[in-house]
């Protein structure tokens, strides 16, 4: 069936009734049938992007033909009508940010925090031979995840669940709400992910992400995992006694009196792990080589996109050895353009390891030299939006609302 322009407003208004089962549709399809010239300036080079994908079969889903004066209608119909989720937490300053841009955008999005569940959120699946229904239940809002096109796996956290009266039991909650949180979860693989789940979690753990990184062609520090003490203080001799250790995660310890301690990374001598054997062999830890510094690169990769940042971390009282002791003073961050070779091999490197998206640590040696320390794959990227002016906000958008 080909529908002709005067009656396709009508079936817009009816598909996205019928996709979105709700009404609140009608006011985002009233501002597509007459998109402004703005929008359609900014966005349709994006949702051309999104639809170029579409196939015959899925266009028969919705039983419509479109004739080639009205492509550019349909598609920025499903742009509207598409839905991105997002995992997170209460605390994600990020999602706060991302949430805002897709309002101003007019995407539909559903964010959830996962600590949430089940203590304040409530979900159902129901599984038939024919199909598979998941709500989800927030604010007192009803959400069918059916709908999702994209997910945003950000910084999501282990639910919180409500502690009961027997002894044990908020154990128990708290096992049984995460298996079915992430099973339902599962059940989305299908759909677009930024990023993809095991992709993520598998390029979270640093040693995975560093052997891979020098597989595939970084120069990468000569390193040491272990909490065997004379293995450390051997591998501290090979580094002429000048080395760092660092976690394996990033944490802030509450201490006495609310106050909170955050783990960095440090430079440690042969002196101070013979003070500290007890320690070290306590728990695993991270030791390298210390490299010297001329500046230390920080590179986000959005998508086909590399967005590279200096930081002069030599001039900083706080932060000569890890920069994230954040001193912020805006001269010491700036847009780098970085070598050909080096921004060629940090795209092909995280579509290597199955990310769209990701950030990664370098250091610019006195010599030239770039080293690879690690990739974050849910690494923080506003502070570089804001030090730099670089367009990562609006890039990051047109990432999870399109096909960049």
């Amino acid at each position: 069936m080909t529908w002709c322009h005067s009656c396709l407003s009508s079936r817009i208004l009816y598909l996205g009734i019928r996709r979105a089962g709700t009404i609140e549709y009608q006011d985002r399809i009233a501002t597509l049938i007459r998109p402004s010239p703005r929008f359609i300036g900014k966005r349709a080079r994006a949702v051309d992007r999104h639809f170029s994908s579409l196939t015959e079969k899925s266009l028969a889903k919705w039983d419509v033909e479109v004739p080639n004066g009205n492509a550019l209608l349909l598609k920025l119909l499903f742009a509207l009508l598409t839905m991105i989720l997002i995992l997170t937490n209460r605390r994600d300053v990020h999602a706060d940010v991302i949430c805002d841009g897709l309002k101003k955008w007019r995407a539909d999005y559903l964010r959830i925090n996962t600590e949430d569940f089940p203590a304040v959120a409530r979900a159902s699946m129901r599984y038939g031979q024919d199909s598979t229904d998941m709500l989800w239940l927030q604010s007192g809002e009803s959400y069918n995840l059916s709908t999702v096109e994209t997910v945003v796996f950000r910084r999501p956290e282990f639910p919180n669940a409500q502690r009961l009266n027997d002894e044990g039991s908020g154990e128990i909650v708290r096992v049984e709400a995460e298996h079915f949180l992430w099973g339902i979860l599962r059940l989305l693989q299908g759909k677009r992910w930024v990023n993809p789940l095991s992709a993520n979690r598998d390029s979270d753990f640093k040693p995975y992400n560093l052997q891979r990184a020098a597989a595939h062609g970084f120069i990468t520090p000569k390193t040491l995992y272990s909490n065997n003490a004379s293995h450390i203080l051997k591998f501290a001799s090979e580094c002429n006694g000048r080395l760092i250790y660092k976690p394996f995660d990033f944490y802030t310890v509450t201490g006495a009196n609310d106050s909170r301690k955050t783990v960095y990374t440090n430079l440690i001598s042969s002196e101070d792990i013979n003070g500290s054997i007890r320690s070290l062999e306590s728990v695993p830890g991270i030791f390298q080589e210390y490299i010297e510094k001329e500046l230390e690169i920080r590179l986000t990769v959005i998508g086909g996109r590399v967005f590279a940042c200096s930081i002069d971390s030599q001039k900083s009282s706080r932060g000569k050895v890890d920069w994230r002791r954040y001193e912020f003073r805006r001269d010491l961050y700036a847009a780098f353009t970085l070598p050909s070779d080096i921004e060629h091999l940090a795209i092909s490197y995280v579509k290597a390891l199955g990310l769209i998206f990701g950030c990664i640590d370098m250091i610019l040696t006195p010599a030239g030299q770039y080293v690879f320390l690690e990739i974050n794959p849910n690494g923080q990227w506003l502070w570089v939006d804001n030090f730099t002016h670089m367009p990562l906000l609006e890039t990051y958008l047109d990432l999870i609302t399109s096909r960049i």
